[in-house]
């Protein structure tokens, strides 16, 4: 015993935990988590997080009970450990040894993550459910109820996918002056490092053809795309890996009229992609998306699986769905009961990460630039009481009500967006960018978007990328998180699955409820009430092809995000500072002192912070015949009953 007390007091007691034991103090940060070990994760994923305490269900004081208290202190020691009943505590993992990309496959019984649902779907047991997580793009974590045992179908067995939001949200935001606040630029991107949708893509044993402009040799896949792509001529491409003629490693340069392959036949041992010109096929992301893959599938990434008539039904589902990027569909041939199955799917790169052939499926891709968010019919037919969307002028007409409005307005060829005067005025307006460009709250007025093609034909966006200040949409509330602004807002409730639209309280409402972003969503998609409200912006999601990257450049004047980081750097400028959190692997937003007057001893300090990485449910509960867990997206292939995807390219010996 007195040894272990002397390796405590040393800080070296890394990844042992410390049964009935308390760390008092030096308190970092406090959330949940289901046991010590995911506590531990926690910890070393925190980018100050040293040692930790973690509270069990057996805690005499039942409200401390799952919390992961995590902690720091510079000599990375506890000082003196009290002993708890009910608590464990331990040190963070090294960092350099795998830690950080651990999986967690572990399964807790009577345990339950009440909340953050995406959906639910049947399951028959928790292990399936786990599978089920780990195949669907958002699920962060899930919980499994188990069929009751009185046999009520109403109560059958239930695998429910979680989750919560994933930009880096700071838990609190404060107005104070001599700061400038910002986020890393990592998300940003320019030239060669911004994804090209299915640009990106190379797909195994498909031959693109087409007019062969010529036949070069290169020495990988990689270099046959980057030969067609400097030569103008090239569209597509096909790599013959190895041959049985004199000249191997053939990269076959292609072309056609309209940019994509003429036909697609299976062949061995030959990869096919496009070029990354953006002067080519890519002029809208489309051109390439109209082609169909045969004997493909895109594994993993799925969102939703719908049932469809044929191959071209589910890609207008897919087109349609706000989130769907490709799909993969299982034709009437096949022999398994997933035929006239549609599996929508998407990734963060906006392609598949692996392509498989399969017998009897069918990919493609969605025909909007990488599913345009709510700007279909659903946000068309919204009308907006109290706003005028104010400018963008193109002619007016009279109308009896906002109704009759919109129906002129959906007819008239450039119309995208109108308002109505309740005096009986039908204005026509339209934007280069498709949205209103100055909305606010006006009584007599009633605004809405034109209906023509599901408000997205020559260029009507809807309601994605609107906000409507002076206004709120009251109720609905998913999830309640942090912003500096309404952009960020914005940018939260398109990233978040559920989130069909957002309500903002800036700087100027009263403590209890600035910087405060309300996540909202409804059955029907919309708000089910709109209220004129100061100091309140409200808005809808951005469309997905406008922010790809997470990239937020903005400097935020006289506002501080606190906490959430120990260390601190000097900096010249706030241009620096941005830099240096950018270059800094943990770094996810950053506060940096301006001036004397304010803050004096933070002037020209660079702050950088952090939250956790690692999903962590709101509430834990115990629950008998539920069971929880978290995806196996990052466990290796000896885990149990887990199958790691197959390379997104295989070489085969021989062409």
């Amino acid at each position: 015993m007195t040894l272990v007390l002397l390796a405590i007091l040393s800080g070296t007691v890394d990844g042992a935990l410390l049964m009935s034991m308390d760390f008092p103090g030096n308190d970092v940060e406090m959330t949940l988590a289901p046991d010590a070990e995911y506590c531990q994760l926690i910890c070393t994923h925190h980018p100050f997080c040293t040692f930790f305490t973690f509270f069990t269900a057996y805690v005499n004081q039942s409200k401390s009970r799952f919390f992961c208290s995590l902690k720091y202190n510079a000599a990375r020691n506890p000082g003196s450990p009290v002993p708890l009943q009910g608590a464990i505590s331990g040190y963070a993992l090294a960092k350099d040894d795998g830690n950080l990309n651990r999986c967690f496959p572990k399964l807790f019984p009577n345990i339950n993550f009440p909340g953050n649902n995406l959906k639910s779907l049947p399951a028959d047991n928790a292990t399936a459910c786990q599978d089920i997580c780990t195949t669907s793009f958002d699920c962060q974590f899930f919980s499994y109820q188990q069929l009751d045992v009185t046999g009520n179908s109403k109560n059958s067995s239930r695998c429910f996918l979680k989750f919560r939001t994933k930009l880096p949200s700071p838990p609190t935001v404060n107005v104070v002056g001599g700061v400038m606040s910002g986020f890393s630029q990592r998300g940003c991107c320019s030239g060669a490092a911004c994804s090209q949708g299915c640009a990106d893509l190379i797909i195994p044993d498909m031959d693109f053809q087409g007019q062969n402009t010529s036949q070069v040799q290169a020495k990988d896949v990689a270099d046959c795309q980057s030969i067609c792509t400097k030569t103008p001529t090239c569209h597509f491409f096909t790599f013959c890996t190895s041959s049985a003629e004199s000249r191997p490693l053939t990269c076959h340069l292609r072309r056609s009229d309209n940019g994509i392959p003429t036909g697609i036949a299976t062949l061995s041992n030959v990869l096919s992609g496009f070029t990354k010109k953006s002067s080519e096929f890519q002029k809208s992301e489309k051109d390439c998306a109209v082609f169909l893959l045969p004997d493909i599938e895109f594994p993993g990434g799925d969102i939703d699986s719908i049932w469809a008539s044929d191959v071209e039904h589910c890609q207008r589902i897919c087109t349609q769905h706000p989130r769907c990027q490709f799909f993969t569909f299982i034709t009437e041939q096949s022999t398994d009961d997933r035929k006239f199955a549609c599996n929508l799917k998407r990734s963060d790169a906006k392609i598949p990460k692996t392509v498989i052939q399969l017998a009897n499926a069918v990919s493609g891709f969605s025909l909007t630039s990488s599913g345009v968010q709510k700007s279909g019919k659903e946000c068309a037919a919204l009308l907006l009481p109290g706003i005028d969307f104010n400018g963008d002028d193109l002619g007016s007409v009279a109308a009896s009500d906002a109704l009759q409005c919109q129906n002129l307005c959906t007819v008239h060829s450039q119309c995208q967006f109108f308002t109505f005067i309740t005096r009986g005025a039908c204005l026509y307006k339209g934007s280069a960018s498709g949205i209103p460009t100055s909305p606010g709250p006006v009584s007599y007025c009633i605004s809405g978007f034109s209906l023509r093609s599901s408000g997205v034909q020559k260029g009507v966006k809807g309601c994605a990328d609107l906000i409507l200040p002076g206004v709120d949409f009251p109720g609905i509330d998913i999830e309640m998180v942090y912003a500096v602004d309404a952009k960020y807002c914005q940018l939260l409730c398109t990233y978040h699955p559920r989130c069909r639209f957002f309500s903002f309280y800036p700087k100027e409402r009263s403590l209890l409820r600035k910087f405060s972003c309300y996540l909202k969503g409804s059955t029907a998609d919309l708000p089910t009430s709109i209220t004129l409200q100061s100091q309140t912006v409200s808005g809808f999601p951005y469309a997905y092809h406008a922010i790809e990257r997470q990239c937020i450049p903005q400097a935020y004047t006289d506002v501080e995000f606190p906490r959430n980081g120990e260390r601190r750097v000097h900096a010249a400028s706030f241009e620096l500072c941005q830099k240096a959190c950018g270059e800094d692997p943990s770094c996810q937003f950053f506060s940096y002192g301006t001036a004397t007057s304010a803050i004096v001893a933070t002037q020209g300090i660079c702050f950088p912070k952090n939250v956790m990485s690692r999903p962590v449910p709101d509430t834990i509960d115990v629950v008998p015949s539920v069971t929880s867990g978290f995806p196996l997206r990052k466990c290796e292939g000896d885990i149990a009953g887990f199958t790691p995807p197959l390379p997104a390219v295989i070489l085969d010996s021989s062409c």
